[in-house]
């Protein structure tokens, strides 16, 4: 009995350690980002995020434990193949959302959820914006985490249930590892609070990159598949609704005076957009071997009207575009201008030029 309760401790400790090793991944991925963080944050980042790695790893251990609790009835050899099979098939499933999460804040700037699935309708121009994805260094990192944890299942771990003997306590022992399946809620619902384990119970810094770091990828992926259409809280709300208020009321406050930015002398002045894909201040403001990076677009800063303290309105360029042309702020799941039925009754810049003879 002490040989199976041992097993069921490594084989979730093995979750444990698998997650650990994938947030050192997407720290290194992104050490641009990881660089700017303290020793004292990274620590917190681990210490906070363990309770998300529990819980999936708790998930994940509920069907190894079970095959465990009821071992007296299988083979030696067909309980090994049925544990490794279904932790092989996890840990490939697992290892491919890791490493696919690591790219997708890399482009998206959030964790891996439900919105790539928004592109499947659409594959060429999905394959389209992976031009420029590193795959080699991603393809490398899949195998090794793959590799090295298949190795640690199949000769550390599940390799030990051939030196199993018969349970010659099984009437004690089958409700005794029951009880420790049941007790896997507690790792998986984050503990004894009143409320479950959820994005928030992570998250501890201002710093957004040091809270998302503490995110399970599994974890936070599969119950954005699960919440994503039944939830009906707001998952971004942070300040209570009288706070909302305020600030909004002070931004929309309208202005006595205005300022005519246009020479009015010209009564049809030429109109061009210039629209800009990733395009940021950062690149105006670099310069290698003393030439600017962008000469032309900072003299035009010079000659016209620069606005120094604006930010786009989305993550991704459906959103920058409705934002650019109608001034609609984004949505922070969806987009407007992927339901036309919607989009095309919006104001836009388009119809009021349209309006005065352009």
């Amino acid at each position: 009995m002490k040989e199976r309760f041992k097993f069921l401790l490594y084989y979730f400790s093995f979750w444990v350690l698998f997650f650990l090793v994938a947030r050192v991944l997407f720290l290194g991925y992104h050490v641009g980002d990881s660089k700017k963080l303290t020793l004292e944050t990274v620590y917190f980042i681990f210490k906070n995020g363990i309770k998300m790695d529990m819980s999936m790893a708790g998930y994940l251990s509920i069907i190894p434990f079970l095959f465990v609790t009821f071992s007296n009835f299988f083979r030696k050899s067909r309980l090994e193949n049925y544990i490794f099979s279904y932790t092989f098939i996890a840990v490939f499933v697992l290892t491919l959302i890791t490493v696919i999460d690591l790219q997708v804040f890399n482009v998206w700037n959030y964790r891996l959820d439900t919105t790539p699935f928004k592109y499947l309708n659409t594959p060429i121009e999905a394959i389209a914006s992976m031009s420029g994805v590193p795959i080699l260094p991603l393809v490398i990192s899949f195998l090794i985490l793959l590799i090295v944890s298949s190795f640690l299942i199949y000769r550390k771990i599940t390799s030990v249930i051939d030196s199993w003997q018969h349970e010659d306590n099984f009437p004690f022992f089958l409700p005794a590892s029951f009880l420790t399946t049941i007790a896997l809620i507690l790792p998986i619902r984050g503990g004894l609070q009143l409320a479950p384990l959820n994005q928030s119970s992570v998250y501890f810094s201002d710093n957004n990159f040091a809270n998302i770091s503490a995110l399970n990828a599994p974890w936070h992926f599969f119950s954005s598949i699960l919440y994503n259409d039944v939830s009906t809280n707001n998952p971004y709300q942070y300040l209570p609704n009288y706070t909302i208020g305020r600030v909004m009321n002070f931004l929309f406050e309208e202005g006595k005076e205005t300022q005519s930015v246009v020479n009015q002398q010209i009564k049809k002045p030429n109109v061009v957009f210039i629209i800009l894909e990733s395009f940021n201040e950062k690149l105006t403001k670099k310069s290698i071997n003393d030439q600017e990076l962008t000469p032309y677009f900072n003299s035009l800063k010079k000659e016209g009207v620069y606005f120094s303290n604006i930010y786009g309105t989305g993550e991704k360029t459906e959103k920058g575009l409705i934002g650019i042309l109608s001034g609609y702020p984004a949505q922070p799941k969806n987009s407007i201008i992927s339901v036309p039925s919607k989009s095309e009754k919006l104001p836009s810049i388009t119809k009021k030029l349209a309006k005065n003879g352009y």
